[in-house]
């Protein structure tokens, strides 16, 4: 009785840690926001963080201009050289990690605007590491009194809406880096970008949100296979006992 509760044991050990790897999500490699979306609340990866829960809230336009929807909006993972997930060297923030969205077709003449409304959400899961900030880059052109004005909202955890505005740039080329609160595993981001030609022309070509993270903690895979070696001595050594009985 004992040696065949030892082996269901060990046998849903081994499960568990199976479906670890097969659930666990892939690297964030460059897709359109769409194909983002359809990953859900499994996401994807850059280095130790996972993004996912991508969502285009809305879409708007006006004044002849084009609504930029979900499946014409790129994403790409940003990190250092190296990082597993990261297409790009993060801008201004080498070492952090994070996400890019671009597209060609946020661009306005006068009288024209475009809004675009993405949220997601960040994760460094289970273990010491926590996101202790963040910074909001947006490369963006405007002549002569054009407008381009991005949003950023951050909240500690999967909130939605989130309400608590962190950064805000606005025009030309701009990086906002902000102590969000404190130090926090999840955070729900939201962005509003808003394009207006006002008496002239306005563009964005990339926007990136990038995180900085505390120590690197130990990975969740090293752990499961460190209970799973605990758990299959512990059956051999009743095995064992029993043998030797």
């Amino acid at each position: 009785m004992t040696h065949k509760f030892g082996q269901i044991v060990l046998f849903s050990a081994c499960a568990s840690v199976i479906s670890m790897f097969t659930l666990a999500a892939a690297p964030c490699t460059p897709g359109t926001l769409a194909s983002y979306e359809a990953l859900g609340a499994t996401g994807c990866t850059v280095g130790n963080d996972t993004f996912f829960n991508f969502q285009l809230i809305s879409d708007s336009a006006s004044g002849g201009a084009t609504a930029v929807g979900a499946s014409q909006i790129m994403v790409e993972g940003l990190g250092p050289l190296g990082t597993s997930g990261a297409t790009a060297v993060a801008p201004f923030l080498s070492g952090d990690v994070g996400i890019d969205f671009d597209t060609a077709l946020w661009s306005t003449f006068a009288g024209q605007s475009q809004d675009d409304n993405i949220a997601f959400d960040v994760s460094v899961g289970p273990g010491a590491a926590e996101i202790t900030d963040a910074g909001l880059v947006q490369d963006s052109f405007t002549t002569p009194n054009g407008s381009v004005t991005v949003a950023e909202k951050g909240c500690s955890g999967i909130v939605a809406p989130c309400t608590q505005t962190w950064g805000v740039a606005s025009n030309d080329t701009s990086f906002v880096a902000d102590q969000i609160f404190s130090a926090t595993g999840t955070l729900s981001v939201e962005k509003d970008i808003a394009i207006n030609g006002n008496n002239g022309t306005a563009g964005v070509s990339s926007i990136a949100d990038v995180f900085s993270t505390s120590t690197v903690p130990e990975p969740r895979a090293l752990s499961f296979l460190l209970g799973l070696g605990l758990v299959a001595g512990f059956v051999f050594r009743k095995k064992f006992l029993g043998v030797s009985a």
